[in-house]
């Protein structure tokens, strides 16, 4: 069902791509742009001057929650199982201000995790992910969604930013059992 929605631009790596996801409109655009990085800006405070970047939960109202209600429509269609939990982050970043550091959402619980791209250069500041001492990169476009397993390691990589914002919106959705919607990102992609 997956295939209905997304396309598998990799073929040994469980990355599923829906291009154009949501479009906001102009002023959707900017008044969800203006509102992650006031998020950002709010809670970038809290951190050690060290940290660079990071994910910070934003509440889903307007276009934010327009996007997270298509993406569980489609997420509940794909998978037939109900979704336990319906958080949405923003990760706000540019030339100055960014963490490109590998990891995965295992931490969060979550069983699938896509990242939304509101505002990205495109062919820019590509999405890196590792698999098995594998490497690719993944060049996202503005208003793509990427969905992947939570325990795929991947980064934001820094390369190529500007002092313009990438904005991204990650949301990760939990299930249970987590063994099945797994095992049908893995064998929806060989």
């Amino acid at each position: 069902m997956l295939e209905k929605y997304f396309k598998t631009p990799y073929e040994n790596f469980p990355i599923y791509v829906y291009e154009k996801f949501l479009i906001p409109t102009e002023e959707e655009h900017d008044h969800t742009a203006k509102y992650c990085i006031r998020t950002f800006s709010h809670y970038k405070k809290t951190l050690n001057k060290y940290t660079k970047g990071y994910n910070f939960p934003i509440k889903p109202y307007g276009f934010i929650k327009k996007l997270a209600e298509k993406y569980n429509s489609i997420l509940e269609e794909c998978f037939d199982e109900k979704i336990y939990d319906k958080s949405v982050f923003t990760y706000v970043s540019n030339k100055d201000l960014y963490f490109d550091l590998w990891h995965t959402h295992t931490h969060t619980g979550s069983s699938v995790t896509a990242v939304y791209y509101l505002q990205i250069e495109e062919g820019k500041s590509p999405i890196e992910f590792e698999k098995n001492g594998s490497i690719i990169e993944y060049h996202p476009k503005s208003y793509d969604l990427i969905l992947f397993p939570h325990n795929l390691n991947h980064r934001p990589t820094s390369k190529d930013l500007n002092e313009d914002y990438r904005i991204s919106l990650a949301m990760d959705r939990i299930y249970q059992p987590q063994d099945k919607i797994l095992k049908i990102l893995e064998n929806n992609h060989e």
